[in-house]
């Protein structure tokens, strides 16, 4: 009888396959592992994007520049009297915000409208920096001309880094008369 005697691959072929598969799935786990890191590294080091929850204006008052100074704790020394009599409005307001960091700003822009003359005045109202918490009680002054004119304010809030188009808040105030007295 005669014998068939199955053919192989010699040993150092089958070795060779043997290494060639056992790196190819290294190299997919190593692969896999940076990939399933870099992401989970991501979710650590990543934070969510800032945003402005509220904006409620909460009063509006009648002060003179003088007066809000003081509100400030601000000096009346470096300013001429005429400018410390100059009427204006203390516009009180409540801003929520969520995720800003100490460097970001939300900017504040308070609008004056005429609506006696149907015209309108914008003033930069200064930032409102993160890092504080996520509330706000802010307060701006605005000039408003004692006239006994009809006017209302707008309050915007633009998103942090983003200063310019269209505001993420805004609210309008009630009308008020510019005040004719002292």
């Amino acid at each position: 009888m005669t014998s068939v005697r199955p053919t192989c691959r010699p040993p150092s072929e089958a070795r060779r396959l043997n290494k060639r598969l056992l790196a190819a799935g290294a190299l997919a786990t190593a692969v896999s592992a940076v990939i399933a890191a870099g992401g989970t590294l991501h979710s650590w080091v990543s934070r969510p994007s800032p945003k402005v929850l509220s904006l409620d204006i909460a009063r509006i008052t009648p002060l003179t520049y003088g007066e809000w100074l003081d509100h400030e704790h601000q000096p009346r020394k470096d300013f001429p009297a005429e400018q410390m009599a100059a009427p204006g409005k203390l516009i009180n307001y409540d801003v929520s915000t969520d995720s800003l960091s100490p460097d970001d700003q939300v900017t504040v822009r308070v609008i004056l409208h005429d609506a006696t003359h149907d015209r309108s005045h914008e003033f930069g109202g200064g930032k409102i920096r993160g890092g504080g918490g996520d509330t706000c009680g802010c307060a701006d002054w605005i000039p408003v001309p004692r006239d006994g004119d009809t006017y209302y304010l707008e309050v915007a809030l633009y998103a942090p880094g983003e200063p310019e188009g269209q505001p993420v808040r805004r609210r309008v105030s009630g009308y008020f008369k510019g005040s004719l007295s002292v």
